[in-house]
């Protein structure tokens, strides 16, 4: 999609900095598998000094690019950081890099990994087809207000992000012990409902200040304070469902997961098209409805399909 993105959408304008995020897609990925291989070693005071030069080096990298290739910049700034660690990391031999296969280990663990993997590739589709659709219909200027709705959300979202990482490893020990449905539903509940729970007064706060505080410091941003509204919306839907789509991974249902999002996928892509003729609200609209879907989905599916009994 980053690769392609530029000639089936023709906008020259973004084609050079989509190519290169292609190039930090990757870098961070084998960034990533350092890090997991480190955690999984319990190599922490290794993994701490990684942290450390890459918050070191990343600053000098994209600060200096930036200022003489703008965005390009910024992202080949970003892929130089997170590569040169990943080189260090390899080069002073700090990780064992050959490889080497079992086979009967690696074809179970594709035909778990392959759907996880994939839902995670369209979630990321469905979390920004809105932004490709604002910049395809109205332009740079508009995805500049658009984004800073996005940026905002991402940082709203944070709070149920973290609560879904603290209860996904005990959801998937308490399963894993004894494949015990009821306790990992407990926990999926419980933790569905503290991410509701913590998202309503943010998104409520939020609904209620934001426009005083657009007004106060970034006035050039005033376009964007309905949409952010709209999207606080967004934010209380996911949140209502953190625990019920862990819980699908959890229990082997990872391909019901995988066709939840496809499906949310294709319903944003409509519904962003449809209401595009509101514009920017119109398309903020569409992918909250879209948003919604999921929601309901996720929640039948976890209520159907899933056994309850001990």
């Amino acid at each position: 999609m980053v690769i392609l993105g530029p000639f089936v959408l023709s906008m020259p304008w973004f084609k050079v900095e989509l190519l290169l995020m292609a190039l930090y897609t990757s870098v961070q990925q084998l960034f990533s598998f350092t890090v997991f291989r480190l955690k999984a070693e319990a190599r922490f005071m290794l993994l701490s000094f990684q942290q450390l030069a890459l918050a070191l080096i990343m600053p000098v990298a994209t600060i200096g690019l930036t200022k003489r290739l703008n965005l390009a910049g910024f992202i080949l700034g970003l892929a130089f950081s997170f590569g040169l660690i990943v080189l260090a990391t390899v080069a002073f031999r700090y990780l064992d890099c050959r490889v080497s296969f079992e086979w009967p280990i690696l074809s179970r663990l594709v035909a778990i990994g392959v759907p996880i993997y994939s839902s995670g590739l369209v979630f990321s589709l469905f979390m920004t087809v809105d932004q490709w659709v604002v910049a395809k219909l109205f332009g740079q200027v508009s995805l500049g207000y658009y984004g800073f709705a996005v940026n905002v959300f991402s940082a709203m979202m944070l709070v149920v992000y973290i609560v879904a990482d603290y209860f996904y490893p005990r959801m998937a020990e308490a399963y894993g012990r004894n494949g015990n449905y009821s306790q990992v539903t407990r926990l999926a509940l419980r933790q569905s409902h503290l991410t509701a729970l913590l998202s309503l007064p943010i998104a409520t706060v939020l609904t209620a200040f934001v426009s005083e505080f657009v007004t106060i410091y970034m006035r050039a941003y005033l376009p964007a304070v309905d949409i952010v509204r709209i999207f606080a919306i967004k934010m209380v839907f996911l949140a209502l469902v953190t625990g019920h789509s862990n819980l699908l991974l959890i229990v082997g249902k990872e391909r019901l997961y995988l066709l939840t999002w496809v499906g949310a996928l294709m319903m944003n892509v409509a519904f962003t098209l449809l209401f595009a003729r509101w514009e920017l609200k119109g398309v903020a609209f569409g992918t909250v409805l879209a948003t919604l879907c999921y929601v309901v989905t996720v929640w039948w599916i976890s209520k159907r399909v899933i056994r309850y009994d001990a």
